[in-house]
């Protein structure tokens, strides 16, 4: 490819993934039905500030390459000294310029994080997605990514409640479970009982199954696992894991404890289907954790009025300064302020993360959904820049550090 002209390199770069796609199709392979977290649209911050976590990038060598199914491999990446540790649940963001300039692309952490300087990331190669394509082909050990810092709240309540978990997986889903497994919540003798659900398309596609049977089967393992494949049980919907609670008295149990955490990542229409099934057997949605992979989602209307802009006043901390601007018809808080040279904290860009959650003081915002803000966050006023919009003239207070 290197060889071609630069005019004629996308070119055949399209080609060479149409005809990727074509004998996939062959294989009897499948796209997976959900995408990866996209925030190519956002380059760095326009205003450098390295006081700011989301404002910092970093070189991580890749020390080791291993295959982790026919079609996922990891990463283990040398982490940065200047990072902090990694938590359990989080994800990085990687910039791509060999790729493509400006494509970013953010992956969860799947490694043992008490060991912080090492961290592996795991990438399923996505039919047609450039960046997981290129890095299943070409990664190699000795080659360095340019990383962000940390980001993401998934793993947070596992942080601050001591009861019973409940995971469940669908498929890449797995890999921020992974990094709490691995951390010690699967660790033989761990005080905390574990039942994991994960579901995969076969046998040959499920990335960790050896070592999560391994860990199941230790003794003292507080792991329960229960593997669920398509060609045996059928898709994990709301309908199967209804079937699964029915079936296993111990995970019924701990669905009825007030104290258990449910964590749960996959395919959107798996995720609807088992947090359908979890409200209507009484769990409350403060028990319930959501990692969504997806770009889909459902886009909030921007304005009320049809072609409406409106004015918003962002105050930068407790008593810092305070800018105006006019967001446009479509245009969300943080492109709007990013334009303005307002240094707003973000990451992800998608709605996942939390790391834009700032506080509306006056005025209304709409989201688009679904989005990592909690019931008890929601209520306190806070709003996510990346995926709000405003329908009303608005003040917003941006929290830094949230």
């Amino acid at each position: 490819m290197d060889l071609l002209p630069r005019v004629l390199r996308p070119r055949a770069e399209q080609l060479s993934r149409d005809v990727e796609m074509v004998l996939a199709g062959l294989r009897g392979e499948r796209a997976p039905p959900w995408l990866a977290r996209d925030g190519a649209r956002y380059g760095a911050p326009l205003v450098p500030n390295p006081q700011r976590s989301h404002d910092a990038r970093a070189l991580a060598q890749i020390l080791a390459v291993e295959i982790e199914a026919s079609d996922a491999v990891s990463l283990i990446l040398r982490w940065p000294e200047a990072f902090p540790a990694p938590r359990p649940g989080q994800f990085i963001t990687l910039e791509l310029p060999e790729v493509d300039e400006g494509l970013r692309r953010t992956y969860s952490i799947s490694s043992d994080c008490r060991a912080p300087e090492r961290v592996s990331i795991t990438v399923r190669r996505v039919a047609n997605g450039r960046a997981s394509t290129w890095l299943n082909r070409e990664a190699r050990a000795g080659m360095e990514l340019r990383v962000t810092r940390p980001a993401g709240r998934f793993g947070e309540a596992l942080e601050t409640s001591e009861g019973a978990v409940v995971m469940v997986a669908g498929g890449s889903g797995i890999t921020p479970l992974m990094a709490m497994l691995r951390s010690g919540l699967g660790d033989p003798g761990s005080p905390r009982a574990v039942t994991l659900i994960y579901a995969n398309r076969s046998a040959e596609s499920t990335i960790f199954g050896a070592e999560l049977r391994a860990m199941a089967a230790a003794p003292e393992s507080a792991l329960r696992l229960i593997e669920v494949l398509e060609p045996s049980h059928g898709r994990l919907d709301a309908a199967c894991f209804a079937s699964l609670v029915d079936r296993h008295a111990a995970l019924a149990e701990a669905l009825g404890q007030r104290s258990t955490q449910v964590l749960v990542c996959g395919p959107p229409p798996m995720m609807g289907g088992v947090v359908e099934q979890l409200r209507g057997r009484g769990v409350d949605d403060e028990q319930i954790h959501l990692e969504h992979f997806t770009a889909g989602r459902t886009r909030a209307e921007p304005n009320p009025e049809r072609g409406r802009a409106w004015s918003v006043e962002f105050v930068e901390g407790p008593d810092g300064p305070a800018t105006t601007v006019v967001v446009q018809p479509g245009q969300s808080l943080l492109d709007a302020g990013l334009d303005a040279n307002i240094n707003l904290p973000y990451s992800c860009a998608m709605g996942g993360c939390g790391a834009c959650m700032s506080t509306l003081e006056e005025g209304s915002v709409a989201m688009d959904e679904p989005n990592c803000l909690r019931p008890r966050e929601r209520a306190e006023g806070r709003v996510l820049t990346c995926v709000g919009r405003p329908t009303s003239p608005c003040r917003l207070r941006i929290t830094t550090g949230s």
